[in-house]
């Protein structure tokens, strides 16, 4: 695991670009910097040591031949199965450590990169060069765990782990990209292979590319080498049926899975929330381990927000050693001036304070957690997946008229009242944005793509959901499929890799393994989703190691109080960041509106915290990377 750069030029020797790049993601990889240059390419990693400590896992890594260099980023599961597969066919390698690096690399020598991208289990994003055809290769993991952009410095093709590394190389460009800031003001994050800058894009997840200094100053082409749509369509044709062999088929791929991402140098632990998919891990981790696994919750002053009794409650009954670390919301609320550097790519994902504060947490036992991310979007895990299709199923058919009018009264409900009774009733989120929420699924109810992007827009606009290619006339498998292309990889993956690694800390998800991929899309959606509860066979399977009352509940979501906060303790914060002045100065956002609901929410009148709160994060992301 670590931080990487690089930068391929024809004409400009790149290895001072490199050597500076690499110096900004040092959080990253505290553990070592290492730098290789020649022949118009130069590769920079700062190093965070996880299998094979010594000087023999260091990277870049030359191949065995010298012909390829690799810059690495994340963990090959199944390296030592690689290992075995390349000693027996021959000839003889001469390894020089035990790095899971090494294995890749002598797989790319002897098979060529497309091979070890489908031989490999785990996630990733790397570069190789191929000094004899100098020729870049940048690939990136199936589901998108680890993440790589790429852009132009002059004439230098440049990559890196994230943009901040792109941003400080000479001659890039750091004019914003409009089409960028809408989808960011739509979603609350940027979705690939958009970046706010024009000069710089994201690598897809599960996609490559490969370019050459002989080809010039042109963008290259990703090219998927791995599809879920492929996986399902390959599921839906060979199914599970049968509930038993589904789950004894389960218990054995996610058991593995675990165990063989377990495997580390270093101390590791896991992530525990209470909920379904961390005390899975946890418990299936606690199975295959000889002394008690190192767990991670933190406990917040807010009844609400917090989940750490449901999270010993599990723990306990596991036997894991538990870590809870009570934070007060000032501690909490201290993390937010931060998040323009953790995140240098505006994203308002608002849990991402809570996960920046579990990560600082663990990072002081350990080195490695294993979260439980990735559950949701392959068994039926959101609320989406259940409701939507019954909003469609009921709504839908509604005449077209009649349900623009009852969305224009919900949204002319006087919410400030509807506000006051329901915060009396104990209501936890805001009523005013249910309405607005409801509102606007009404008007989308007979189209079941606006309908989803509906459910997920944060501000008014014309998203496109990253959609899988069919929907074989089942919504809530359409929606998983589109949730695993876009939202897994550029929401939900891009919060706990830079909240994770701004700590230093190394993140595994078991459920992202590609043979659980395979598995779920074997199992027919009835398997997952029936009587109104989704997940089923992770239910199922954790009733073997935890009684349902501890873990049985709601799904609860991680987003703290930020409508609270903005009106409280960061009131002075925001307002700073809604000054007219301030907003007149981007294209994301209407100033007249976001000022008119500002006004509403300081008041007290409605609670726009949800809508509020990209536009905070946006002029905070101006402020650090744009004006400065």
């Amino acid at each position: 695991m670590c931080g990487i750069v690089g930068a391929v030029s024809a004409r400009t020797p790149p290895e001072g670009l490199a050597r500076a790049m690499i110096a900004t993601l040092r959080r990253r990889g505290p553990d070592g910097v290492g730098l290789w240059a020649a022949d118009g390419a130069a590769f920079g990693q700062a190093r965070l040591a996880v299998i094979d400590l010594t000087e023999a896992g260091a990277q870049p890594m030359l191949s065995a031949d010298r012909r390829h260099v690799i810059n690495f980023n994340g963990e090959i599961y199944n390296a030592e199965d690689l290992r075995r597969r390349l000693d027996a066919e021959g000839p003889a390698i001469a390894w020089r450590g035990r790095s899971d690096t090494e294995v890749f690399l002598e797989w790319i020598a002897r098979h060529g990169v497309a091979s070890a991208l489908e031989a490999s289990a785990g996630m990733f994003a790397f570069a190789v060069w191929d000094r004899v055809q100098r020729r870049l290769t940048l690939a990136r993991d199936r589901a998108g765990e680890k993440p790589l952009y790429y852009g132009w410095a002059g004439d230098a093709l440049v990559f890196a782990s994230e943009l901040k590394a792109l941003r400080i190389a000479p001659g890039f460009d750091p004019a914003v990209d409009p089409e960028a800031e809408a989808a960011f003001a739509e979603r609350g994050y940027t979705p690939a292979p958009l970046t706010l800058y024009r000069a710089a894009r994201k690598l897809p997840a599960g996609s490559w590319l490969t370019w050459s200094p002989s080809e010039g100053r042109v963008w290259p082409t990703p090219v998927r080498w791995w599809s879920i749509e492929a996986v399902a369509a390959r599921g839906a044709a060979d199914p599970i049926t049968d509930p038993q062999a589904a789950d004894a088929a389960l218990e054995e791929a996610l058991g593995r899975a675990v165990e063989r991402q377990m495997i580390a140098d270093v101390p590791l632990g896991a992530f525990l929330s209470g909920g379904i998919d961390s005390s899975l891990i946890a418990a299936l981790m606690q199975a295959r381990s000889t002394r008690p696994v190192k767990t991670f919750t933190v406990a917040f002053d807010e009844a609400a927000f917090d989940e750490s009794g449901h999270a010993q409650a599990v723990a306990d009954h596991l036997g894991t050693e538990h870590h809870a670390l009570r934070v007060s919301s000032d501690q909490a609320r201290a993390v937010v001036p931060t998040l323009a550097d953790m995140y240098d790519e505006p994203f308002a994902d608002a849990s991402q304070i809570p996960t920046s504060l579990i990560a600082a947490l663990a990072r002081r036992q350990v080195t490695v957690a294993l979260s439980g991310d990735g559950g949701d979007e392959l068994f039926g895990g959101y609320n989406r997946h259940r409701l939507l299709p019954r909003i469609q199923r009921t709504l839908g058919p509604w005449p077209r008229p009649l349900r623009q009018g009852a969305a224009g009264l919900l949204r002319h409900a006087p919410t400030g009242l509807v506000e006051r009774l329901a915060a009396g009733a104990g209501a936890s989120a805001s009523v005013a944005r249910r309405l607005n929420d409801l509102a606007a699924m009404l008007e989308a109810a007979d189209d079941p793509r606006a309908l989803y992007a509906a459910a997920l827009r944060v501000w008014p606009g014309r998203m496109a959901p990253d959609a899988p290619s069919s929907d074989e006339g089942d919504y809530a498998r359409w929606m998983m499929l589109a949730d695993y292309l876009g939202y897994l990889p550029d929401d939900v993956l891009t919060k706990v890799d830079r909240a994770a690694m701004y700590h230093s800390l190394e993140t595994r998800c078991p459920y992202l393994d590609p043979d659980i991929a395979v598995l779920a899309w074997r199992l027919p959606m009835a398997l997952k989703l029936s009587g109104g509860v989704g997940k089923r066979p992770l239910r199922r399977l954790l009733d073997r190691y935890a009684p349902a009352a501890l873990t049985d509940r709601p799904k609860a979501g991680f987003t703290p109080p930020i409508g609270d906060w903005i009106r409280g303790p960061l009131a002075d914060w925001a307002e700073h960041l809604l000054t007219p002045e301030r907003l007149a100065g981007q294209a994301a956002f209407d100033p007249a509106t976001v000022q008119r609901l500002w006004r509403a929410h300081r008041a007290g009148r409605a609670n726009h915290g949800r809508r509020l709160w990209p536009v905070l994060i946006y002029g905070a992301w101006r402020e650090r990377w744009v004006t400065t």
